[in-house]
């Protein structure tokens, strides 16, 4: 039977002091944040400037008639780049809670079935927590009511 590592294609016999080279994949490096390497792909460009020209030249002209082209473009890319930000934030977000950052309420076990995927459940601490959702949203709803 084979290994995972053979299964995916790795190749297991490189010397791990040794750096390797790196595939040209169409990302973009940015840094380290949190110890999580940050890469952009070509594509987030492309959807960057749809964004600021669809805002630039649709959305805000439309809902501010008396601002200049320069101010609504101006608009189009804060708006842009806080939409990005907002991606980043969310993403880090995943990642730094597999990086240490975990409160516990999950747990990564190994797939019997599949040995290069993990099943999440639920912790102790995750399942009474569950109660203490309902709870607050039967709260809710009952104030609403």
């Amino acid at each position: 039977m084979a290994t995972a590592a053979e299964r995916l294609n790795r190749n297991t016999d490189r010397d791990a002091s040794k750096p390797q080279k790196r595939v040209v994949n169409g990302n973009i490096p940015l840094g380290r944040i949190g110890g999580v390497e940050v890469r952009i792909n070509w594509s987030w460009l492309v959807i960057f400037a749809l964004i600021v020209w669809s805002l630039a030249d649709g959305v805000f002209p439309s809902q501010n008639p008396g601002l200049s082209g320069g101010v609504h473009l101006a608009m189009a890319i804060v708006a842009a780049l806080l939409f990005f930000a907002s991606l980043l934030l969310h993403e880090l977000g995943h990642s730094l809670g597999y990086c240490g950052g975990r409160l516990d309420y999950l747990e990564r076990l190994p797939d019997p079935d599949d040995l290069r995927s993990k099943r999440v459940a639920l912790t102790r601490r995750g399942t009474s927590a569950i109660g203490v959702i309902r709870d607050a949203v039967d709260e809710v709803e009952a104030a609403w009511a």
